[in-house]
């Protein structure tokens, strides 16, 4: 019943007038309302019947996928649309083949994800994405930016974990309800609808079960690495600031201890296109180090002047005093509106004038309760900063008075940090108004 409620309640609650062009119904036309019910029905029985067609629509998908039919945007690399009938799907020589070789490069040659994608860059071999683009006349868009269209490891686990090319169609993969429009949302990989024998095979069965197992260890493994997390500063947050690609960690041992890199994986399978090799962690811990002692010194001359002047406590109150005099301004308008309606009343003013006046009277009204929300937000933000500023100082000193960056720390503060080369870095604070504003301000 929510075409009622909102009918009945909700709706003149907010004073809102409701008109259905379709319909000829207006919630201000006194004869529409008695009539109400009739609209209530007619929505219910429209619900109804989109509920139905949605049901039906998706059982019609699911019948003809069961068929064979593919309804997907794009098909999997490997195989395009058949002339005769664009929803079945036929194999593409031309990409198909380059499938085969990543199978066998993975399966009999022993190749990681990473170094199959490195081979096929250096080849010039066009990714699936690029390929798509290309076979679609759109290979100005690669060309432009072909550090977009490389092939990536993930690329090619994604391929070498598809069961499309052992003849499966998979579907069910996301499910989404035609009905109100209910969001996209993934389905869990046991609950996937698997045809077999549904489209032509391209990698023979054995081929394909001994890729699984491979991949297999391979997660096991990377799934054990995971633990390398806890010994970094910066797991996470290291972005290449030439092709935009996030920072993987590698560990190494020294006579000192375990030292840690991070490697950009644009530079790992296309070096020719990002030369962002490698950077030290101690490296970048260097530089935000010199970048948070420069705020930290001048945070402090900050506090202790904040401090000796009551500088935020006045502040306050000089904000509490304008918020004081909006608020009388307000009241006194308001009591000026009452007056102005006893006035109609008593017919010394008549309907138009009473109209007018109440009209500049409200506007007056919204301009001051607009300002007096604008001056609280102000003020919020100004405490805001003195309050985290506080907080962050109180952070990032020991007991001794000395700068600690630790993993926390750094996870708290630092949204991002763009390495440009091994000299040149920039970072990205989560609190851009707090930290940045005063950086700018001990330059000038």
């Amino acid at each position: 019943m929510e075409a009622l409620e909102l009918l009945d309640v909700v709706f003149p609650e907010l004073d809102v007038r409701f008109i259905s062009i379709d319909d000829g119904y207006d919630s201000a036309d006194p004869q529409c309302s008695k009539e109400r019910m009739v609209y209530v029905i007619k929505h219910l029985a429209n619900e109804y019947y989109a509920r139905i067609s949605s049901k039906k629509l998706t059982q019609a998908h699911e019948l003809a996928r069961g068929n064979g039919e593919f309804w997907g945007a794009r098909p999997p690399y490997g195989f395009e649309r058949s002339k005769a009938n664009s929803k079945i799907l036929v194999i593409d020589p031309e990409a198909a083949s380059v499938v085969v070789r990543i199978f066998n490069m993975f399966v009999l040659e022993g190749y990681s994800y990473y170094k199959i994608a490195q081979i096929l860059n250096r080849e010039n071999i066009p990714s699936p994405k690029a390929y798509h683009l290309i076979k679609h006349g759109k290979a100005e868009k690669v060309e432009k930016n072909p550090e977009k269209y490389l092939w990536l490891g993930n690329f090619i686990s994604s391929i070498i974990q598809n069961p499309v090319y052992i003849g499966c169609l998979v579907t069910h993969k996301t499910e989404q309800s035609y009905y109100k429009g209910k969001k996209l949302k993934r389905v869990p990989r046991q609950e996937w609808n698997i045809e077999e024998d549904a489209l032509p095979r391209i990698i023979k069965q054995a081929i394909y079960d001994r890729a699984q197992k491979n991949a297999q260890k391979i997660w096991v493994n990377s799934f054990t690495r995971e633990i390398d997390k806890k010994y970094g500063l910066f797991a996470g947050k290291l972005v290449c600031g030439v092709c935009g690609r996030h920072m993987s960690q590698s560990r190494y041992h020294t006579k000192q201890g375990i030292g840690i890199e991070y490697h950009c994986p644009g530079h790992d399978v296309a070096p020719n296109h990002c030369k962002n090799k490698f950077i030290n962690e101690k490296a970048v811990l260097k530089a935000v180090t010199v970048l948070l002692d420069k705020w930290v010194s001048i945070a402090m001359k900050e506090k202790k002047a904040y401090k000796k002047d009551s500088f935020i406590t006045k502040l306050k109150r000089e904000y509490q005093n304008q918020i004081a005099d909006i608020d009388r301004e307000i009241q006194s308008l308001l009591v000026r509106q009452q007056q102005l309606y006893e006035d109609y009343v008593d017919q010394i003013l008549d309907k138009r004038e009473y109209i007018e006046f109440k009209r500049q009277n409200m506007e007056k009204v919204d301009e001051l309760r607009a300002l007096k929300g604008s001056l609280i937000i102000e003020s919020n933000d100004m405490v805001r900063r003195y309050s985290l500023k506080n907080k962050w100082l109180s952070a990032l000193m020991d007991k001794q008075g000395n700068l600690c960056v630790t993993a926390e720390i750094i996870d708290e503060l630092i949204s991002e940090i763009k390495i440009i080369d091994k000299t040149s870095m920039e970072v990205i604070f989560k609190f851009e108004d707090i930290f940045s504003m005063d950086l700018i301000a001990k330059a000038v």
